[in-house]
């Protein structure tokens, strides 16, 4: 989608200074989803093998349609393009931002664990060239244009027009790896310094297991969850250093707390002999 509304940008800069910006902003609405695609590999040095003749010659976008008609046995490639327009070099530079920016994407989606920097630059790097190394090819095989015509509709004759534009799928493979492995360290290393790269603590199993996946158990109070930060003692008051005579270093305990005096509960034996009340002086002594 990235490189769909590139195309689109770079039409409306073409329309911008063009005689007819209505006619490239049709062909772009009707090219930008294809034709952007085609400028991908074209743009990460993959060549093409092409060739047009008749009035279809004019669909193709400046300065392809010019390259084609002047030679078609050399194959199409960013450097003959430039030679005729300098600004196809910007090709060069939106596909490679585009490598980087799946590079560090990729970083942030791969955990990292206890590696260090370097080793998990190269673990990206070999997880994405795998994956750019099969997805160029395929690529270069979905984009190609094979279109032959023979009419004449208003005018417009197109007897004995053709297009044909197939690229390398072989070469593709191997630019795919190349770029997939530099656009994968470089994004890594990009993404540890940003703090983007995504960390496992020491004894869980991954993010899986942290999340209650099938990687690990559900956190609990027996397993913690990942924290969100390193804890720091200056800011966490059970962290702090305290007297011997405190509890701990929270600041609701005042000091120690002293508990309550037991009773004084008297020696088991006998107790004193029971001495003799004398009534009361309202009551009369009681008669034997």
């Amino acid at each position: 989608l990235v490189a769909v509304v590139a195309g689109c940008a770079a039409a409306a800069y073409a329309a911008a200074g063009d005689d007819h910006p209505k006619r490239i902003a049709g062909a772009a609405l009707l090219g930008a989803p294809n034709g952007t695609w085609l400028g991908v590999p074209l743009g990460l040095f993959v060549p093409w093998d092409g060739q047009a003749t008749g009035e279809l010659a004019e669909l193709l976008p400046d300065p392809l349609d010019e390259l084609l008609r002047m030679s078609a046995d050399e194959p199409v490639t960013v450097g003959r393009l430039a030679e005729l327009d300098h600004r196809v070099w910007l090709l060069v530079v939106a596909a490679v931002v585009m490598m980087l920016y799946a590079g560090v994407l990729a970083a942030t989606r791969t955990d990292r664990g206890e590696a260090t920097a370097v080793r998990f630059a190269g673990w990206c790097a070999l997880r994405l060239a795998g994956v750019t190394a099969a997805t160029l090819p395929l690529l270069v095989l979905l984009t190609e244009v094979s279109a032959d015509g023979s009419l004449s509709v208003l005018g417009f004759d197109a007897f004995g027009a053709g297009i044909e534009l197939h690229g390398h799928p072989g070469t593709a493979a191997v630019l795919g790896a190349v770029w997939g492995a530099g656009a994968g360290g470089v994004g890594a290393l990009v993404a540890c310094a940003a703090g983007a790269a995504p960390t496992v603590p020491a004894g869980s199993s991954g993010r899986g297991g942290d999340e209650g996946g099938a990687g690990g158990p559900m956190p609990g109070p027996y397993t913690p969850s990942r924290p969100y930060r390193a804890s720091h003692e200056e800011t966490n008051p059970y962290l702090r250093p305290h007297p011997a005579d405190a509890i701990h270093g929270a600041p609701t305990v005042v000091g120690p707390i002293v508990p309550p005096t037991p009773p004084k509960v008297p020696p088991p034996g006998p107790g004193p002999a029971p001495r003799d009340e004398a009534p009361p002086p309202d009551r009369p002594p009681a008669r034997g």
